[in-house]
């Protein structure tokens, strides 16, 4: 046996024995520690969604945008234009009729209506045929989504949260006392201060037990996390973006939902590393992997009222996983019940933790017992490395006391439009509505991206490809099912139509539209909130046309007819029509008493409002009376399982509001009946007369539970937490400093350029250029322009009108319908009554890709393409779509 090989079997033997060792230490450790009988929080499965195909990636790492954004062919049908130019529409300029006739459809932006539920309260009015959009399906069940878990909070989390924080306190305290090590009590203080913060956050005047030095460290970090400045932790050491903690969307709704908001935010974001290094002293943040194994055992020993701590932990991070779409979603997370089998949690095992957490070896054998109940990536780097200097922050493992809950579109679309500068005369380098959907599989958003390569910022080369990693990670599991609730829903818009559709929804034009609608949705997911009150349901809806208020809200769908019968219809393929001669219940009256005109009838119009006169051209018959409802059948499937999976879980956790059950059954029967319809359209065949009524009325349905739409969410991070290479500080109008941050108060005025993060659900935006009538100016008439350069705003403006022509077996009839309306805009925040000035003065438009059929009012009242955008390019375009 050659001396070579006598080496290398004796390498062989010891690394096998070092293996064992190992193995044993692990074993030994974890055998003198008990198993919690808690699980970690369970999520429902989704059911699978279609993606478009993964992008191959080139062997280099040097991919260009036309590498990211590759074309696809959707192989769509346009229809040939239509020659109106005789025809008159109400409302659209001559060139907006002749974009219709074009297009097939158009939408108009900037129109006074808040609410979509009111163009169709106006259709019936007038006796117009309605086009039921998924957006306006959409807005109602996402307010209702968010008022139920915004009441779950505020009744439930919120109470439990608080006792679960000051019961934890309790136990540490007990812990430092028993102590006699001063690092594991500097440690301990460090967890005092981190929980302590989150109570001063849950209620600002609670008085804190005598923590020593924690109470100074608390203080320091409280008042960091309400200003949202950028700047060290003192009780973690570290350099912290505490703009990111602020509250946006419905999280704003309310001053209890701020409040637990910021500690839930406070409790999640920050991570403790599973490192075995010790940095105690005055700038360190201590050993964060024995402040892990000390802040679990606080948490497992907590009981109050009878409930163990773990158990409460699980109720409010299943909720709260609702709210979006994280449940530890990241793989080098770890969060509480995880560490249950490996940490014990009696009371008379004190001495023996604090011995091995205070002894270098026995800790690294307690975090390889830690570590083995969670395999995770760590490339290249070992265990006993993590906490050096090498590597990146992205292969540590860390422990989070609460999984994240913010999307991570958020975080990254924060970073980009950082240095956001508007361009309102062509395509914007950076399409921050745009980028979100190709990385979720849009295949029209990649499209509308790669049309625009040569005018994009090329920074999205290595930027993108990032976001998509992070939306792969985070929407689906390893069998593709989907996990984020939001994007479950809004991933069905990306789907063609069958070729039974509306010959205009086939379009390139429609998808594109398709496209605005569903990053308008993504914001609506979570600004939408409308709780139930205790009042009836019907108390607080109000039709335009001053109608009878629909009372019960859709609980007439019943007696309307529950199930959908085929016939009773005029047959036209897809087409919804039926004959005149019977009516049927209004669905969402009181009673199911009040009877609405039927198909039939020669008008619509209520008394007190006089009916527009008959003028010659396009044809909007009041005989007709043609419906017509946007057939997303997969979508009203989804919101039937979206629903259904999230009262279950609600009632599975003991927290769902009697309140809302009658409500949620109301939503559920409406999606089943509009399912029903869809199902029809899609096979081309008529509805029958009782669901051709639901749809006439579906103002009824929709009033009781709609609300206005405009909100918006500001994306900036704070100045320091950029690169160097970003622009500093702005100044502000008066020369002075722009200040980083300020007190979350009602109160409290903000500069436009202030650098704090805050995103909210009606409130931030930034004007295009001084107007002679200022809408941006405040109630002292000081002007709250926001700098170029500094952070971006995406939002929604008031309820859009759908102009759709529609193929009957009749001839063409206009249709009408209410979708979203999407704005970006450089700048922000503003508060949230100058989002509403901006709105009303008209000093937004829509982005330039949406300026084909996104049409604006004029000064005369009236809808015209957006200036610089004439019909005769659009023709131009349409043609060449043709030739393609």
């Amino acid at each position: 046996m050659g001396k070579r090989t006598r080496i290398r079997r004796t390498f062989a033997i010891l690394l096998i024995l070092l293996c064992i060792s190992i193995e044993l230490s692990a074993r030994m450790c974890s055998a003198q520690l008990s198993q919690s009988e808690l699980s970690p929080i369970s999520t429902s499965t989704m059911p699978i969604r279609s993606r478009a195909p993964t992008r191959p990636l080139k062997p280099t790492d040097k991919q260009t945008l036309e590498d990211i954004f590759r074309k696809v062919d959707l192989k769509t049908a346009e229809a040939p234009p239509l020659d109106l130019s005789h025809q008159f529409v109400p409302g659209l300029s001559e060139s907006g009729v002749e974009q219709l006739g074009i297009n097939r459809f158009v939408v108009v932006t900037g129109g006074p209506e808040n609410s979509m539920s009111q163009i169709y309260a106006e259709n019936r009015a007038d006796g117009k045929s309605n086009f039921i959009t998924s957006d306006s399906i959409l807005h109602p069940y996402f307010a209702f989504a968010n008022g139920l878990l915004g009441t779950v909070i505020e009744e439930s989390l919120y109470g439990d949260l608080k006792s679960l924080l000051r019961s934890m306190i309790s136990a540490s305290i007990a812990d430092y006392h028993k102590s006699e090590d001063d690092e594991v009590k500097d440690d301990i203080q460090r967890n005092l201060a981190f929980l302590g913060v989150a109570v001063k956050l849950l209620d600002p005047q609670a008085a804190l037990p005598d923590m020593g030095g924690a109470n100074q460290l608390v203080e320091s970090d409280w008042q960091a996390v309400r200003k949202g400045t950028y700047g060290r932790s003192a009780i973690f050491g570290t350099k912290e973006d505490f703009s990111m903690y602020q509250p946006w969307g419905f999280m704003m709704k309310t001053e209890k939902l701020r409040r637990f908001h910021l500690a839930y935010q406070w409790l999640s974001r920050n991570a403790f590393p599973l490192s075995n290094v010790s940095k105690n002293t005055t700038e360190g943040g201590g050993n964060s992997f024995r402040r892990t194994v000390l802040l679990y055992r606080c948490l497992a020993l907590t009981n109050r009222k009878g409930e163990p701590g773990l158990s409460t932990w699980n109720k409010i991070a299943s909720i709260m996983a609702l709210t979006s779409f994280d449940v530890s979603a990241k793989r080098n997370t770890i969060i509480p019940p995880e560490l249950a089998p490996s940490l014990k949690t009696s009371p008379q095992d004190l001495d023996s933790v604090l011995e091995s957490l205070s002894q270098p070896f026995l800790r690294t054998k307690l975090l390889l017992a830690v570590r083995k109940q969670k395999p995770v990536e760590l490339k290249a780097r070992s265990v006993f490395e993590m906490g050096d200097k090498g590597g990146t922050d992205g292969d540590d493992v860390v422990f989070r006391f609460f999984p994240l809950i913010d999307p991570p579109e958020l975080d990254w679309l924060k970073e980009v439009a950082h240095n956001y500068t508007e361009n309102v005369q062509g395509p914007n380098p950076l399409p921050l509505g745009l980028l979100p959907l190709h990385a979720h599989g849009a295949a029209e958003a990649t499209n509308l991206l790669a049309a625009q390569t040569d005018s994009l910022d090329k920074s999205l080369c290595s930027k993108v490809p990032r976001l998509e990693r992070l939306s792969r990670a985070v929407s689906a599991d390893a069998d593709q099912r989907v996990v984020d609730r939001h994007w479950a829903l809004i991933s069905c818009l990306f789907r063609q139509y069958p070729d039974s559709a509306q010959l205009a929804m086939r379009s390139q034009f429609w998808l594109a539209r398709q496209v605005e609608t569903a990053i308008a949705a993504w914001i609506d997911s979570y600004c939408a909130y409308k709780p139930l009150n205790e009042q009836p349901a019907g108390d607080d809806a109000a039709t335009a046309d001053g109608a009878t208020s629909g009372k019960g809200t859709s609980h007439g769908i019943d007696k309307a007819g529950n199930e959908s019968t085929r016939g009773g219809g005029t047959e036209s393929k897809g087409t919804a029509t039926a004959n005149g001669d019977e009516k049927a219940a209004v669905p969402g009256t009181a009673n199911g008493a009040e009877k609405a005109a039927g198909p039939g009838t020669a008008s619509g119009a209520t008394p007190g409002r006089a009916a527009q006169p008959q003028r010659p051209g396009m044809r909007i018959s009041r005989k007709i009376r043609f419906q017509y409802l946007d057939p997303r059948l997969e979508l009203y499937k989804q919101l039937q399982f979206d629903l259904q999976n999230l009262s279950y879980s609600l009632a599975a956790l003991k927290v769902f509001p009697e309140k809302y059950k009658s409500r949620t059954q109301d939503f559920n029967r409406l999606f089943q009946r509009l399912e029903a319809i869809a199902a029809h359209e899609c096979k081309g065949e008529p509805i029958n007369p009782t669901d051709f009524e639901l749809l006439s009325n579906i103002d009824r349905i929709l009033t009781p539970v709609d609300n206005a739409i405009a909100a918006n969410v500001f994306l900036d991070v704070a100045a320091d937490a950029v690169s160097p290479q970003s622009p500093p500080n702005a100044k502000a109008a008066d020369g002075k400093q722009s200040s980083p941050g300020a007190p979350i108060k009602a109160e409290t005025k903000r500069s436009s350029a202030t650098a704090t993060a805050t995103a909210t659900a009606t409130g931030a935006s930034a004007p295009q250029a001084v107007r002679p009538a200022n809408p941006n100016a405040d109630a002292e008439g000081k002007s709250t322009d926001a700098v170029p350069g500094r952070g971006a705003t995406i939002g929604l403006g008031k309820a859009a009108r759908l102009f759709m022509i529609c193929n009957t077996s009749q001839g063409p009839v206009l249709t009408t319908g209410a979708m979203y309306s999407y704005y970006e805009i450089g700048g922000g925040p503003v508060k949230p009554e100058h989002w509403e000035r901006k709105l009303s003065y008209g000093t937004m438009i829509p982005p330039c890709w949406t300026r084909s059929f996104d049409l604006t009012i004029d000064k005369n009242n009236k809808a015209s393409p957006v200036s610089g955008q004439s019909s005769k390019a659009a023709v131009h375009r349409f043609s060449s779509y043709g030739d393609d």
